[in-house]
């Protein structure tokens, strides 16, 4: 699933000089992506800024298999593809879940669940693997 469909990022090297390159698909896991250099073919280095997580600010079960994610703001893009939350049961079990492509309404997304089935009345906490966000005190209950 492509992370940054049809982005572009624009770079400003440590000389002044401003170097576009545009996102190629890759499937990578996190947060990552690769672009290609457009307009110089000389470039060689760059410095990367520091991207903060996305926050979570709320999980839903929908039902035993799906869950609605809040994100504390809206991304104003898709950035759930390819993102994975892992659910931890306050009675042990452990539950992955992957966001459903294309499910994104603003800060919204609905993420399936990939390996098991969710428990009624059991208590989860909702982790982000490979710190695409972060979750603090994001719980859910099936009911």
């Amino acid at each position: 699933m492509e992370l940054f469909p049809g982005r572009k990022v624009e770079l400003k090297g440590d000389d002044g000089r401003n170097i576009e390159a545009q996102y190629r698909f890759s499937p990578c896991k996190g947060p990552y992506g690769i672009f290609d250099v457009l307009n110089d073919n000389t470039f060689k280095w760059f410095k990367a800024q520091y991207i903060a997580p996305l926050k979570l600010q709320s999980a839903e079960a929908i039902d035993n298999k799906t869950i609605k994610i809040v994100l504390d703001k809206d991304p104003g893009m898709e950035l759930f593809a390819g993102r994975i939350i892992q659910l931890q049961g306050e009675d042990g079990s452990t539950v992955q879940a992957q966001y459903r492509f294309s499910s994104c309404k603003g800060s919204v997304g609905i993420f399936d669940v990939t390996n098991n089935t969710l428990k009624t009345g059991v208590k989860y906490n909702v982790v982000p693997m490979n710190n695409w966000a972060t979750a603090d005190y994001i719980h859910l209950i099936v009911k």
